[in-house]
């Protein structure tokens, strides 16, 4: 069963995620941003506003911006909210002027259009919406129709498929062969994926089956904890913990 929204709920969640990050930020600039260590709101609204022109960057051009001639682009002047609120619209109005299905760069070989950036902007909207408010302790859920899409682009996109080309050092302390061979089945409301971990790759099945742990609860929560966004106290955890503790460090490898 697809998780995948309408096009336009993409774009809507877009706006409102996106907005209520800059009503957030014009609070406190200087606040700091618990979930994103060593940040403040300041690099968070930042960080987002260049995320976005990156996108529209990659659309308009049909190919990554080169470094550093096409990119980063020059820091910004004035009021970094207004900047990031500039970048919205920016990003807004080129994801709908070509719409999903023209082709656009992306880093998914399988998928080249522009619809990918209306679902990853989607998600990186929300998990950046909750890094906000985190900084001012007033966490909302995500919506339950994205988070549900969220964590299986999160385990399909992100996580699952080959690591082989992973090298020593980029696994920075965590044992490739941690929960080789087990599988993990995540839960998200009605969906569900199992995951099974090898040195050289991951497996990514949709459905329910088999499995040497589960790891389930309200589709937000989960999201957010396979984000290290949400407490463990948030989510169901049974059967083999370092199974469960092993994917939880391997997607902190694929997401950074």
């Amino acid at each position: 069963m697809s998780t995948r929204l309408p096009w336009d709920r993409y774009l809507e969640l877009v706006e409102s995620d996106t907005t209520r990050m800059s009503a957030l930020a014009r609070r406190d600039l200087e606040a700091d941003v618990p979930t994103c260590p060593g940040w403040a709101v300041r690099d968070l609204v930042l960080h987002t506003a260049q995320v976005f022109q990156h996108k529209v960057a990659c659309t308009r051009l049909g190919v990554m911006p080169k470094e550093p001639e096409e990119w980063p682009p020059p820091p910004p002047r004035g009021d970094p909210v207004d900047h990031l609120d500039a970048c919205l619209a920016e990003l807004l109005e080129v994801l709908r002027e070509h719409g999903p299905d023209a082709p656009s760069a992306t880093w998914w070989p399988d998928d080249q259009s522009v619809g990918f950036w209306y679902r990853r902007m989607a998600h990186e909207a929300a998990v950046h919406r909750v890094d906000a408010e985190a900084a001012f302790g007033e966490i909302t859920p995500i919506a339950p129709d994205l988070a549900v899409d969220g964590v299986d682009e999160l385990l399909q996109l992100f996580l699952g498929g080959d690591w082989s080309d992973q090298a020593t050092d980029d696994w920075r302390g965590v044992d490739p062969n941690a929960g080789a061979g087990r599988v993990t089945e995540v839960i998200a409301g009605e969906h569900s994926w199992r995951v099974t971990l090898e040195p050289d790759r991951v497996d990514v099945v949709e459905g329910p089956g088999e499995a040497a742990a589960t790891i389930g609860g309200d589709p937000s929560d989960v999201m957010l904890w396979l984000w290290r966004r949400g407490a463990d106290e948030l989510v169901e955890v049974a059967g083999d913990t370092d199974a469960v503790t092993a994917l939880h460090d391997r997607l902190l490898l694929a997401t950074q």
